[in-house]
């Protein structure tokens, strides 16, 4: 079922599972999640993964939303994976709850600025881009944030498609706050 989108702020900690789809991805793409938090011009969505499992905690520009659905077949399924995880102990077997705990939620920047001082690696979409540069951020101002991409593009063995530009703010469509791929590389440059 398609909600209305003067609706969308109903769901805001609500357990019902979202099918959330973005202006420009392709039509059979969409996050799947629970709608967390609202901060000015962005939700963040807890996202499930493939098999039912917290994939992480994701900052949405609300501008960049399509559409939302909720209650059909898939989602129908995703709950009992979800419950069923649940019940086993193994739905956030990363513990990436308690990182997203600790993330102020008062603004977008306050968020980046959290990131910055913790040495977060993070993964940022933007408007007119299809790169989604992933990293730790090594400078950040009140207009642009840049990452840290040539290592990431190193230790995956990415060749380098563009010039790494500081990424303007108000160009950011999503920020992967933490999520499995992200705390996954994080504890690997730990090592």
């Amino acid at each position: 079922m398609k909600i209305n989108k003067n609706d969308w702020n109903t769901y805001l900690n609500k357990d019902v599972l979202l099918k959330v789809y973005s202006v420009d991805g392709e039509s059979d793409e969409f996050l799947l999640g629970y709608m967390v938090n609202d901060i000015d011009s962005y939700y963040i969505f807890e996202s499930i993964d493939e098999y039912g499992g917290l994939d992480g905690y994701i900052l949405y520009k609300k501008d960049a939303i399509l559409k939302i659905e909720r209650d059909n077949d898939y989602t129908a399924v995703f709950d009992f994976y979800i419950s069923y995880l649940k019940e086993r102990k193994a739905f956030d077997v990363l513990n990436l709850s308690a990182v997203y705990e600790k993330v102020p939620k008062n603004s977008i920047d306050s968020i980046l600025q959290y990131c910055y001082k913790s040495n977060l690696v993070i993964t940022i979409s933007q408007a007119e881009s299809e790169i989604c540069p992933t990293g730790k951020i090594i400078s950040l101002n009140e207009k642009e944030v840049s990452l840290d991409r040539k290592r990431y593009r190193n230790d995956f063995g990415i060749e380098q498609e563009a010039e790494d530009a500081p990424i303007s703010i108000s160009d950011i469509l999503t920020v992967d706050i933490t999520t499995k791929e992200t705390y996954l590389y994080q504890k690997y440059l730990e090592k």
